[in-house]
């Protein structure tokens, strides 16, 4: 276990961490401790660009505070999982860019908000909850915390941003960062026409391969950079597929004819026979293909 001072140092240097990440800007974002009896908190009103352990607020879980430092008015949430979970040490809140977007989607599915894309993700926020928009700090967004709490240790607040709980400052924070990078993927690909994919390998500067599928059908072999930015560096079409094998079937009858025997029929759609394509199969070179009336 770190020594008080070695946690609040490193409460601060997370925060600082984050905001220089772009995960929290201005004064947004809030991160506490488990310190024995007490609550360390960031202050109300702060970035968390360069916090000192001296202007971290102290509270217990009566929400009395201890010393001048107001804590940051998201205190009540926080309250709420260290009643509800008294192993969880740590909690983060940020306002990461791409789990917001993701948080403002009409079209969430909340019942699953994030496919679990990586093995990552799956093992340290998995299942994510969601929860309704309340105003910041306000004792209804605690409630709903206290509620989800239980049973999540990573929220996805509407319009909001994220919460990650854990029995560590070190593991609240990486289920913070492992739910911003699932997002970046997530909303890259809606953004995109992406619609699902298959992990592949990982590039020497960060970026994640991936093959899957498209919205509108179509196949695709494709890259997420560290950004976010989404590459695509190969798309099929259904209608590549279907011309193929169609050719395939084409060839399938002009050979039977060749040999003497009748073309194959589908039960589907009834193709004719192919016997006036004999002629033209033939006399082309081998390998071509040739057209056929249906």
């Amino acid at each position: 276990m770190l020594r008080p001072d070695s946690l609040l140092l490193q409460l601060c240097e997370t925060g600082a961490s984050f905001y220089e990440r772009g995960y929290a800007f201005g004064s947004t974002g809030n991160l506490s401790v488990r310190d024995g009896e007490r609550i360390r908190i960031t202050p109300t009103g702060k970035s968390l660009k360069a916090l000192r352990p001296g202007q971290l607020a102290c509270i217990d879980l009566e929400a009395r505070t201890y010393g001048d430092n107001q804590p940051s008015k998201e205190y009540p949430f926080h309250l709420a999982i260290y009643r509800q979970r008294p192993e969880v040490n740590a909690v983060v809140h940020l306002h990461a860019p791409q789990s917001v977007a993701l948080s403002c989607l009409e079209s969430l599915d909340e019942a699953q908000p994030l496919p679990a894309l990586t093995p990552y993700y799956f093992m340290r926020v998995a299942p994510l909850a969601v929860l309704p928009y309340f105003r910041p700090g306000s004792s209804q967004l605690a409630e709903a915390v206290e509620q989800a709490a239980p049973h999540h240790n990573g929220m996805l607040l509407r319009n909001h941003g994220v919460i990650c709980a854990g029995v560590s400052l070190s593991e609240a924070a990486d289920r913070a960062e492992e739910l911003e990078a699932t997002a970046v993927i997530d909303v890259g690909w809606k953004r995109d026409g992406l619609l699902q994919g298959c992990a592949l390998a990982l590039g020497d500067e960060g970026e994640a391969y991936y093959e899957g599928m498209m919205t509108r059908g179509d196949w695709a072999r494709f890259r997420v950079c560290r950004e976010g930015r989404v590459v695509v560096d190969e798309i099929r079409s259904p209608y590549d597929d279907y011309v193929e094998s169609f050719y395939l079937f084409q060839r399938e009858c002009a050979d039977a004819l060749l040999n003497g025997g009748t073309a194959p029929q589908t039960g589907a759609e009834n193709l004719r026979t192919l016997e006036s394509t004999f002629a033209a199969y033939a006399s082309a070179q081998e390998g071509n293909l040739v057209n056929v009336e249906l």
